[in-house]
Order: C-alpha cells, then sequence, then structure tokens
C-alpha cells in the first residue's frame, strides 16, 4: 500500500514539474516572461515541496528506526496527521514497532522462564567465560560449592585445588568432560561443557553433591556382600552341622556314651567319611575366608618408572603358559615410546586376570578366530589400556555383576579375580570398566598419567 501510495504521489509531482517545465519553455520561446517567471517558481516550488517532504519522512523514519536499534519499545507514531502516504508509513512503523514489543516480551518470559527451572533445578549450575570469571549461578552451585559471593573459578580452589585447572582443561582429555572431586565432608561430581556465543568461548558447568548417593551405594554393597559371606558360610556349615549329628548318634544314645564294644564296623567307616566330608568343607570354607581376606586387604602401591610396552610383553609370557592360551591369536597395539610412572606388579597382576576371564569365555568349538586384543593410549593426564575379545558375551545380569566380589558363573570360580583386580586399580589411583557391543567384550583400565 505505500509503494502504491508513494508511487501515485511522485507521479503526481513529477507530473507537474513538467508542466511547470514546459510551461516555463514555452514562455521563453514566444517571449511571455511573466509566464515564464511564474512557471519557474512554480516548478521550483514544486520540487522545495517534493524534496521537503522527502526529507521529512526520511528524517521521521531515521528517529523512530533509531528508537528501535536503541530498544525503545515505547514510542508510538501518530497516524492522524500529515498527507495519507506519511499516514501509511506511520502505521507501518507502528506495526513494526508492536512486534518488535512483542518479540521482546516473548523473550523476557523465556527468560523468566529459563531463569525460574536453573533456579529451582536441584543440580548446580554455573557458566564461566574466557578471563574465567562467572557469569551466571544457580543458588544450588551456591549451596553445592558452600560460596555465596562466587565470582571467580579460583574461588572454588578451596574445596580442592584441582578443580580450576579441571575446569579450563588443562589436564583433561578430549572425552572427559566429568570428573570426581572430594571436599571436606562431600563428594562433587563436576560435568563440563563449552559452547561458543558471537566468537567467544563460554564454559557451563553442572555440579551434583554425591555424596549421599555413595553412601547409599555404599551401604547396598555391605549388605550384599553379607547376604553373600552368610550364603556361602551356610552352604558350608550346614552339611558340616548334620554330619556331625550324624557321628554323634554313633557314640552317644539315650543321654550315655556308647562303649567300644557297640560299635560297629559299618558305623566306624561310615563316621570316617562324614569326617573327610567335615574336613573337605572346613577347608572350602578357610579358602573362602582366605579370599575374602586377599580381598580386603589390599598391598599399597609401589610406583616406578617403567615401558609400557616392555611389561605387558613380560606379562604375554606369563600369558602363554594359561590352559589353552596357544588357540589365541593375541594383537598388541602399544606405542613404543610409552611411559608411564605406577606399579608395574600390580598391573601386571590386573591384566593377567583379564586375560584369563577372556580365555575362560572362548567356547573353542564354536570360534573359529579366538582373538584378544590389547591396546593402549595415552591422553593428556590419563593412560588408556584396553583389553579386548571376541569370545562369547555376557548376559545382562552378569555384566552389572562382573566386579561384584564372590559373583561368579564358574562351576569352581571364587568370584574374586575381576573385583579385586578393580579394587587395584582404583587403589592406583584409576579405574577398571567393561564395554560392550554386539560381538566384542572390552575392558578398560584408566590411570593417571603420574600415580601418587
Amino acid at each position: 500500500m505505500i509503494i502504491k501510495n508513494l508511487f501515485v504521489y511522485m507521479t503526481v509531482l513529477m507530473i507537474g514539474m513538467v508542466l511547470t517545465a514546459m510551461s516555463c519553455l514555452y514562455g521563453i520561446m514566444t517571449h511571455h516572461w511573466m509566464l515564464t517567471i511564474f512557471s519557474s517558481l512554480l516548478c521550483g516550488y514544486i520540487g522545495f515541496v517534493s524534496l521537503r517532504s522527502v526529507y521529512k519522512e526520511l528524517q521521521k523514519m531515521d528517529y523512530y528506526l533509531l528508537g528501535i536499534i536503541n530498544k525503545d519499545s515505547t514510542m508510538k507514531i501518530d497516524t492522524t496527521r500529515g498527507s495519507r502516504l506519511s499516514r501509511d508509513i506511520a502505521k507501518k512503523l507502528n506495526d513494526i514497532i508492536l512486534l518488535y514489543k512483542n518479540n521482546k516480551q516473548e523473550i523476557l518470559h523465556k527468560e523468566l522462564y529459563y531463569s525460574a527451572i536453573i533456579d529451582k533445578s536441584n543440580t548446580g549450575l554455573f557458566s564461566f567465560g574466557e578471563d574465567d570469571r562467572i557469569i551466571d549461578c544457580n543458588p544450588k552451585a551456591k549451596q553445592f560449592l558452600g560460596i555465596e559471593n562466587l565470582h571467580h573459578i579460583q574461588s572454588i580452589k578451596k574445596i580442592n585445588t584441582s578443580i580450576p585447572s579441571f575446569l579450563k582443561g588443562e589436564y583433561r582429555s578430549n572425552n572427559q568432560q566429568k570428573h570426581l572431586f572430594e571436599g571436606d565432608n562431600s563428594q562433587l561430581l563436576f560435568h563440563t561443557s563449552e559452547l561458543i556465543i558471537e566468537g567467544k568461548r563460554i564454559s557451563i558447568v553442572a555440579v551434583n553433591d554425591i555424596t549421599l548417593e555413595l553412601n547409599r551405594n555404599e551401604t547396598e554393597a555391605w549388605i550384599k556382600l553379607s547376604r553373600t559371606l552368610s550364603h556361602e558360610i551356610m552352604n558350608a556349615m550346614t552339611p558340616m552341622v548334620s554330619l556331625s549329628n550324624i557321628i554323634l548318634g554313633y557314640f552317644k544314645a539315650n543321654n550315655h556314651n556308647t562303649t567300644p564294644y557297640e560299635i560297629t564296623q559299618s558305623q566306624i567307616d561310615n563316621a570316617v567319611k562324614a569326617l573327610t566330608i567335615i574336613e573337605e568343607q572346613a577347608q572350602g570354607l578357610m579358602q573362602f575366608v582366605n579370599n575374602y581376606r586377599q580381598f580386603t586387604i589390599l598391598p599399597d602401591p609401589q610406583p616406578t618408572t617403567f615401558c609400557v610396552k616392555q611389561q605387558i610383553e613380560t606379562m604375554l609370557l606369563l600369558y602363554r603358559e594359561l590352559p589353552s592360551a596357544d588357540k589365541v591369536h593375541v594383537v598388541s597395539h602399544i606405542p613404543e615410546d610409552l611411559i608411564i610412572l605406577g606399579d608395574s606388579k600390580l598391573l601386571n597382576q590386573v591384566i593377567l586376570n583379564i586375560f584369563k576371564n577372556a580365555l575362560e569365555a572362548f567356547d573353542f568349538n564354536q570360534q573359529p578366530h579366538p582373538k584378544i586384543i590389547i591396546a593402549c593410549q595415552q591422553y593428556h593426564n590419563r593412560t588408556r589400556i584396553s583389553i579386548s575379545n571376541n569370545g562369547q558375551l555376557m548376559d545382562q545380569q552378569t555384566q552389572k555383576q562382573i566386579f561384584t566380589p564372590f559373583y561368579t558363573t564358574k562351576e569352581n570360580g571364587s568370584g574374586i579375580g575381576l573385583s579385586l583386580s578393580k579394587q587395584l586399580v582404583i587403589k592406583m589411583g584409576g579405574n577398571l570398566t567393561l564395554n560392550t557391543n554386539n560381538s566384542i567384550t572390552e575392558f578398560v583400565i584408566q590411570l593417571p598419567r603420574v600415580i601418587v
């Protein structure tokens, strides 16, 4: 509509100017000087009015557009004054201002909505920029960190001196976005992510106090362990008590001890068999208790500097002495120059346990090409050793319980091999995890670059 009115307006002005110009030219040619002067003045007046009108409209648009740029949504243009074209332009500018105002209110409402969600979140959330200054922080983060006025990430040093370095990515690998830090009375799990806004890096951090969760898990672990211990002990003690009662019946009747002349050879033979079974059960129970002691009394790591490749090659010599080891193809991908500081003996024990578990996973009648692959990588601050095999996969229940002490699916298994391995790796400051896919079982050992 504005274009149409502008076209009509400019057309009328152009026609007026052309007519006055022709009139002026005619006056000059016919020597009608009064007509020439009048036409010239009229032409100049029309041009002046046109320029003045366009200038006013442009000046008005510039004023209101400047207001929009300055985020002033309170302006309103009078649409009752001026020419029809001026009124049309005023209406369109009012529409633009109204649209801008509505968008501004919608953005404000969204900001208030998201701000309310963040403030009410049970997860601590805060963000900081490239200068390490805190941009925003919700109440839960202040509560978890114990810092009411959080302005800089260096303030978090009072909880753990390593937290600022982790948040800035100085010692975490590209795929490590989570880390657990222990404070005086809390266990804080930090999860970081980054985004780029207008060319500037913004780091967003989520923090949770998982102390209660860890305590709950620890209690559940103790309950599970006590059930396992009571189950194993009762399994061993029940036949021992039953056989003891049977033997006691041979030598005591009606509250009186039996004389040697009343005991038959058959009773003696049965008593010997029963005592043999009791001895076997007692030895099994002693072995179980010894396994438990082995699991609970872990050696302290003795860190030394060693070459990972040489150490694993030494361990593979021990592996080749295991039953059926010659049936499995072992592939090694270890960098020649990878040096770490750690306890080589404990690491050997862990890797050998994993290799034993892998060997027992193979069904050599159904697996034509059994293979074990051991690979090692080093990130900025972590050493990752993966041991994978293409043997029979574990079921879901076994995967969940694989590191549970005394859990075993083997007929003669003790159930402490992998659980002991995990505890040894944790003792060295790392972690042992299990990954599976459609055909591969992978155990991953992650160790810090420097083991203290």
